[in-house]
């Protein structure tokens, strides 16, 4: 366990006095201590996590047990009447269910009646919390629906949230959602940076049939086993295609190291694969979320992002899979499609771009209020060998991290990228100038951020900068891979937010 750092004591801190606790802190920090640590100082307590993907929940139950915290994850086939009346009679105090199973079971709503049961129940934990307002107005509208949990239970009961990735507007509307209590709530809030992660944005040049694309980054022609790596996509059908292509491209005997998986799949074939993948026992995995979230594998030293995605959150989520130890780095590659790119010639493309914002806009039409963004400094620590920016220039192997030298697999010249930047003495002398606009509709807000992103080499300035403006990171708080992790100052004690409103 090691000793934890100030911002996971200063969560618990907060959710042992009973306040509702929003905790945001990087990808792979240990934002789940924020979940144990409360419950070893809460002998008898309870506590609901309620995730996203079934994935999450059996890593909850697994942790939880390791802390000797007895802990069930509620799915399909173990929300028997048998473990129910277990609950029930307090056999379990870490209980892991998704947000349809706690709305629309009414075995819930017969316990959330007992007061033998409230009495003990410390908390709700949403865990990857983003997903409320993410999720909540889409394909699982049950997460968006959690604030009805607030008049089903004693108004002592306090939630408490936790994700990676929260901007200023997802952030607002989580707290709108699940009826988070100003004179109760407190946020602990760490800059999401990864600056271990070397960010690479690359335009797809051949036909998305083709996919040949991958080619650039994925060349298996030495023969010799890749540094694990890990392929996001959108889609299902796309996670099957994309492995079948690379699996021709290598001996026959080499064809089972790369596997496809995603939510239609069981979470035990999922968690399997994601074991081998641990072990090295696979070199490659193609999938949707399902793997995108709250997962660690420590030894992922490439990330690919196939294809455009529209959301940041969703997009640092997935890039988040790598470098999960601190003291390691990584690259991740975005491969996007040519027409989000400045010097995309006008036409279809552009039309077709227009057509698909407009139809988005209808679903939502929330402005982002002026008041909720601010103007920001550029923050965080950057050790790295990249001088302040996660761009690898083809040019000049001076600046690239010794990441790449780790990954034979791995072309670093042959990798187009969008070149440009600015120099780290012309950056502190600058003064603060706002990259993302406040006052537009949430879908127009997004997609600019994106398409900001995607272009910041050839607009002049790192995609670090476009990140800690989007997600409004406090400043300083950056983590540094030069940290010791068993020291107290791991993952940033020495700088964190503590907001009470």
């Amino acid at each position: 366990m090691g000793s934890p750092c100030n911002w996971q004591i200063q969560s618990a801190h907060a959710q042992l006095k009973r306040k509702d606790v929003i905790t945001v802190s990087p990808t792979g920090s240990g934002k789940t201590m924020t979940f144990w640590i409360p419950m070893l100082f809460n002998a008898d307590g309870i506590m609901i996590i309620i995730t996203p993907l079934n994935i999450l929940g059996e890593k909850n139950e697994i942790e939880g047990n390791l802390f000797r915290i007895p802990a069930v994850n509620l799915t399909a086939k173990t929300a028997t009447d048998v473990v129910f009346k277990e609950i029930e009679r307090f056999k379990y105090r870490i209980i892991g269910v998704s947000s349809e199973c706690i709305l629309n079971d009414p075995w819930f709503r017969d316990l959330f009646k007992l007061s033998k049961f409230t009495d003990k129940l410390f908390n709700i934990t949403v865990d990857e919390g983003h997903c409320v307002s993410e999720w909540g107005d889409g394909f699982q509208s049950d997460y968006g629906e959690l604030g009805k949990l607030r008049w089903l239970l004693p108004s002592h009961i306090t939630f408490h949230v936790a994700s990676a990735t929260m901007p200023p507007h997802i952030l607002q509307d989580v707290q709108n959602k699940l009826h988070m209590r100003s004179n109760r709530l407190v946020k602990v809030i760490w800059s999401n940076d990864r600056p271990n992660i070397h960010i690479v944005v690359t335009r797809i040049e051949n036909s998305l049939k083709s996919m040949q694309d991958l080619d650039h980054i994925l060349n298996f022609e030495s023969g010799q086993p890749p540094t694990p790596f890990m392929v996001f996509v959108n889609g299902r059908d796309e996670a099957e295609r994309l492995a079948k292509y690379v699996r021709r491209k290598v001996l026959q005997h080499s064809q089972d190291k790369f596997v496809w998986f995603h939510s239609g799949m069981s979470t035990v074939f999922c968690l399997a694969m994601i074991e081998k993948l641990r072990k090295g026992e696979l070199w490659g995995v193609f999938c949707t979320d399902a793997a995108g979230m709250g997962l660690d594998l420590h030894e992922i030293r490439l990330v690919i992002q196939w294809r455009y995605t529209k959301s940041l959150c969703t997009l640092l989520q997935r890039l988040g899979r790598a470098a999960r130890d601190p003291n390691l780095e990584a690259v991740a590659v975005y491969f996007v499609e040519g027409e989000y790119f400045d010097d995309d010639k006008p036409g279809k493309a552009s039309k077709k771009r227009k057509s698909a914002l407009s139809s988005q806009k209808a679903s939502k039409r929330t402005k982002l209020q002026s008041t909720e963004v601010q103007p920001i400094t550029h923050t965080g620590s950057r050790t790295s060998t990249v001088t302040g920016c996660a761009w690898i220039s083809p040019n000049s192997r001076v600046a690239a991290p010794t990441i790449i030298d780790a990954i034979p697999s791995m072309s670093l010249s042959s990798i187009p990228t969008t070149a440009g930047s600015t120099s780290a003495s012309q950056a502190s002398q600058a003064p603060p100038v706002r990259i993302l606009p406040a006052g537009l509709e949430i879908e127009e807000y997004e997609a600019f951020a994106m398409k900001t992103f995607i272009n910041a080499h050839g607009r002049g300035f790192c995609r670090h900068k476009v990140l800690d403006e989007y997600f409004d990171n406090p400043k300083g708080t950056s983590f540094s891979p030069d940290v010791d992790p068993s020291s107290s100052t791991h993952w940033g004690s020495r700088h964190w937010r503590e907001v009470m409103l």
